[in-house]
């Protein structure tokens, strides 16, 4: 008879009889690093690659399949945005260079926090389109606020990832446009993105699913500019 390491039910065997734990725990070593990487990272059946490949390849119907059930193979939403917004914010202390922004120092400090804080004014962002989605535009459609969340948060993701690749772009070229230019892109992205998961593969969908991103966005813009500028009122630092 041994106990379980995991959750202490007396069990014989090789597995746990309650949660299904092995009776020898393999130590963490370098092979098994090697294994996780290749499980979760690189794995071309599931992992992050094949997430973002099915997510460029085909983002609504990618998402409707995670919502439906599908879920082993794709890389969980909330790591996924965690994930490419460290990698932006790296990128960005690394090899971010605004010159636009030098014209206007107030505006510099307010986008550096920004960036700074990245995963906390798209978790923002996410809960604006959320509300746009569920409350004004998408009314009828049948998801509750939670599987929202999560396809909003591969779409915040990949328009991160697309900002990510604008930064490095113009730091090798030196310029400036071009950042812009795939910022473009990846708002156009994002639309088909929306329309295609709420099943309206038609112009007249893709023009609500336009309308929905350029007003969560309008909104965002006018909060964000609200908090601001309460934060300058109160002379509080960021």
């Amino acid at each position: 008879m041994q106990k379980c390491k995991s959750c202490d039910f007396n069990f014989e065997g090789n597995f746990c009889n309650n949660c299904g734990n092995p009776r020898v725990i393999e130590r963490i070593d370098k092979t098994h690093i090697l294994e996780e990487f290749d499980d979760y990272f690189l794995h071309l059946e599931k992992g992050i690659l094949f997430t973002l490949r099915e997510l460029f390849l085909r983002p609504g119907i990618t998402i409707n399949n995670f919502l439906a059930g599908n879920r082993n193979k794709y890389y969980k939403p909330i790591p996924f945005l965690v994930l490419f917004s460290g990698i932006y914010v790296y990128i960005d202390h690394t090899l971010g260079y605004h010159p636009s922004e030098l014209v206007d120092s107030a505006q510099t400090t307010v986008n550096s926090f920004m960036r700074e804080h990245l995963i906390y004014f798209s978790l923002f962002q996410i809960l604006i389109m959320i509300f746009v989605l569920k409350n004004l535009l998408y009314r009828k459609v049948n998801y509750n606020i939670y599987e929202y969340f999560f396809a909003m948060a591969y779409s915040s993701g990949m328009t991160i990832l697309f900002s990510t690749v604008g930064i490095i772009i113009t730091y090798v070229t030196n310029v400036e446009v071009i950042q812009y230019f795939i910022s473009i892109i990846g708002l156009i992205y994002g639309v088909w993105l929306l329309g295609q998961f709420m099943g309206s593969n038609t112009y007249k969908g893709y023009i609500k699913s336009a309308l929905a991103k350029m007003l969560s966005l309008f909104i965002f813009l006018i909060l964000s500019s609200v908090i601001f500028t309460l934060l300058n009122i109160f002379e509080v630092n960021y």
